[in-house]
C-alpha cells in the first residue's frame, strides 16, 4: 500500500487483499468451482449474474481520524453473497422435530469469516474489528452475510501519512 492513505488506497488494499488470499480462494473452488468476484462498490439496480458467484462486495467507506494521533479508522461495509438453492430436510422422528436447513446462509457466513481472516492476517492495518449478521432467507436461493469492517492505520510521527 502506498505511504499516502487514501480513500482510494485503503479500499483497493482491502480489494486486493481479499482478491489474492489463498485459503479463501482455495475454499472458494472447493466449495463452487469458482473463484469470488470481489466487487468494489455495487450497482444495486444491476445484480450480479449467476455467473459471478460468490460474491464479496466493499461499499460505504468512511473515515474517522485524529491529526493529534496521527492515525485514522477505515469503516468499510462488507458484504458475501453466494447462490445456493440447496434445502436440506430431516423429517420428524418420535425423539427429534423435523429440520430444514439452508447450506447457502452457512457458506455466505463462513465467507464472511475468510475475508475477516484475510484481513487480520494480512498486517496492513495496526486494528481490524468487525461486526457482522446474518442476511435473511429472502432472497433464496442468494444468501448474504453483512459485516462492518474497521481498519486502523497509524503513521511514522517523523512522516505523516494523513492529509488533513
Amino acid at each position: 500500500m502506498s505511504s499516502l492513505y487514501t480513500s482510494i488506497t485503503v479500499a483497493e488494499a482491502v480489494r486486493d487483499c481479499v482478491a489474492t488470499d489463498a485459503a479463501l480462494l482455495a475454499w472458494s473452488r472447493a466449495t463452487y468451482t469458482a473463484t469470488p468476484t470481489v466487487y468494489l462498490g455495487v450497482d444495486e439496480d444491476q445484480p450480479a449474474e449467476a455467473g459471478a458467484y460468490p460474491v464479496i462486495g466493499l461499499v460505504n467507506l468512511r473515515r474517522t481520524g485524529s491529526l493529534a494521533a496521527n492515525a485514522i479508522v477505515w469503516e468499510l461495509d462488507l458484504g458475501c453473497a453466494v447462490l445456493d438453492d440447496r434445502v436440506l430436510t430431516t423429517a420428524a422422528t418420535a425423539g427429534q422435530a423435523a429440520t430444514r436447513t439452508y447450506p447457502g446462509l452457512q457458506q455466505a457466513n463462513y465467507l464472511t469469516e475468510l475475508v475477516e481472516a484475510a484481513l487480520l492476517q494480512s498486517h496492513l492495518f495496526i486494528s481490524v474489528t468487525f461486526s457482522g449478521e446474518s442476511g435473511a432467507i429472502a432472497d433464496y436461493p442468494v444468501f448474504v452475510s453483512y459485516s462492518t469492517l474497521s481498519l486502523g492505520l497509524r503513521a511514522s510521527s517523523r512522516h505523516p501519512r494523513f492529509r488533513s
